[in-house]
């Protein structure tokens, strides 16, 4: 059996404007940190994703978030 575990994290609601025109809405996770995520840390989280140029548009900041695993 697995122990539980619980991870905490950022996570946001971003719309960005992709090279070729289309929007999108995405939903980024972040490492924990005690400061909300500027738009720079976003933005490295997002050139992960994609790799074609991109414009953010918007940041929903949704605070910190968790997960836990439990036994089964």
């Amino acid at each position: 059996m697995l122990p539980e575990k619980t991870v905490e994290f950022r996570q946001a609601e971003v719309k960005i404007l992709k090279a070729n025109g289309s929007m999108l809405r995405v939903f980024p996770t972040h490492p924990l940190q005690d400061e909300a995520p500027t738009r720079e840390q976003w933005q490295k989280v997002l050139d992960r994703t994609f790799s074609q140029g991109f414009e953010i548009l918007s940041i929903r900041d949704w605070g910190i978030q968790s997960a836990t695993l439990f036994k089964k």
